[in-house]
């Protein structure tokens, strides 16, 4: 593999050449004054990306008009927020009953004369209202395909059910009943469909998430210990020897000048609040930048499916906040998943996985080479998946960066997915152990992706 630290240039300015998949889109580069530091600094209690925050009353972001869905949702300081692209089960089923409804609607409205007493259009009538009901109901997408409302066919009358003298708009009637079903079949197939990442990162099912093949993880749940990454591939050794390396002064490492930088621009920056889901990446960029620089041969994709080496028709619909990738072979190397604050929106661990099996099922050629990646992930630090925790992490408000890693061994079978040891917390501490662990993490992680093929 190349070296992808040649041609490094100086951080400001250089988040301008960052593209995308069809379109090199600019970004601004991220500011981080002494004005900017002291509003976020205190901007606490914000909303995050995923998740929503309610208005005070006395708003005027309540003022919107009836009917129609706000594109940017506010926080109590009516601060912008940007929301994840897949949204909760209930609003997700009523999205997905819109057109149902609105078809139903149209039957009942245009053939209520002569029929408001016939029992089809009582049994239509009736199941338009549970059908509107039903979103309140719905815990997950899957259960949408389980509901006796949809299960069961939308079955056109005979002609004889219709009232007399409406014999002639019979042809009528039975498009439209087929036009329900079509839709009804559409809404089941959708609720057979595998959790989209952002759902399966809330790990409200995980058990049930486990035993459907299609997204399964193999991390030694449920089952026997799961095989070490370090066994599959050399990137992941490497990863781990100099993640344990410890030395008496990182000043003797190379490219320590920018290894610094990176650590201590993510202990800077990384506290602070922010306002949005974009800043804080943004910030994160900027600081990841130092280390893993743009380059004729390696770059950074925002918001872009892992799968880019696919042709846009074939890509998935599930995007990544960053990916790191070969820029001529699409190999994507790292991915990056941040949340705006601890806890919120799921964990961002979890979500990588998903992005890790959907890449890995869009692009089944992918297998042959093992597909090792690297996980890096933001905040979502919680009590249930990680037994690395220094104690004091418990009682910590810092924002955390924890490592992980991917890779598929089998032709049909769920990956190895694991995390490659604990977190950190990205804040300043009198003894200098954050920045100390932070700084091997970055370095190991510069090491071992030169050790990926591309």
């Amino acid at each position: 593999m190349d070296n992808p630290d040649a041609s490094a240039t100086r951080r400001s300015g250089r988040l301008a050449a960052i593209g995308t998949a069809t379109v090199n889109k600019p970004v601004e580069t991220v500011q981080t004054s002494k004005s900017t530091t002291q509003k976020n600094s205190t901007s606490n209690s914000l909303g995050s990306k995923g998740t929503k925050k309610p208005t005070p009353k006395n708003s005027k972001a309540n003022a919107a008009k009836p009917g129609k869905e706000d594109t940017k949702k506010t926080t109590r300081m009516n601060l912008p927020v940007v929301e994840d692209q897949d949204e909760p089960a209930q609003k997700e089923a009523k999205n997905f009953l819109i057109p149902l409804l609105t078809e139903i609607e149209a039957v009942l409205t245009n053939f209520e004369g002569g029929h408001q007493g016939s029992h089809w259009y009582n049994d239509l009538k009736l199941r338009f209202h549970l059908l509107r009901d039903m979103p309140n109901n719905i815990e997950f997408r899957k259960d949408l395909a389980d509901r006796a409302e949809l299960k069961l066919p939308f079955d056109c009358p005979s002609q004889d059910d219709l009232a007399e003298g409406t014999a002639s708009n019979y042809p009528l009637l039975e498009d439209k009943f087929k036009d329900l079903d079509r839709h009804r079949e559409a809404i089941v197939r959708k609720g057979l469909e595998p959790v989209a990442p952002s759902a399966y990162c809330l790990r409200r099912a995980y058990i049930s998430y486990q035993l459907d093949k299609r997204t399964a993880i193999r991390a030694g749940r449920p089952g026997p210990f799961s095989l070490p990454l370090e066994l599959f591939h050399t990137a992941f050794r490497t990863y781990t020897g100099w993640a344990l390396h410890k030395s008496d002064s990182f000043q003797g490492d190379d490219h320590f000048i920018e290894l610094d930088r990176c650590v201590r621009t993510l202990q800077d920056t990384m506290p602070h609040f922010f306002a949005t889901h974009d800043e804080r990446q943004k910030a994160f960029l900027e600081a990841l930048l130092e280390v893993f620089p743009q380059t004729d041969l390696y770059g950074w994709f925002q918001n872009e499916p892992a799968d880019l080496l696919n042709p846009p028709y074939k890509r998935t619909k599930h995007k990544i906040d960053l990916v790191y990738l070969h820029k001529t072979t699409r190999i994507p190397l790292i991915f990056v998943e941040i949340k705006l604050e601890m806890g919120e929106g799921g964990d961002p661990f979890w979500q990588n996985n998903r992005l890790y099996q959907t890449f890995i099922t869009s692009c089944p050629a992918v297998r042959k080479s093992g597909a090792p990646v690297f996980f890096l992930h933001i905040s979502g630090m919680t009590f249930m998946h990680d037994n690395y925790f220094h104690i004091s992490h418990f009682f910590s408000p810092g924002v955390h960066l924890g490592v992980g890693g991917a890779f598929c061994d089998a032709k049909d079978e769920p990956p190895v997915v694991q995390q490659l040891g604990g977190y950190v917390n990205l804040q300043y501490d009198f003894t200098g152990r954050n920045f100390d662990e932070g700084y091997r993490m970055i370095r190991a992680l510069r090491h071992a992706i030169k050790e990926i093929p591309t």
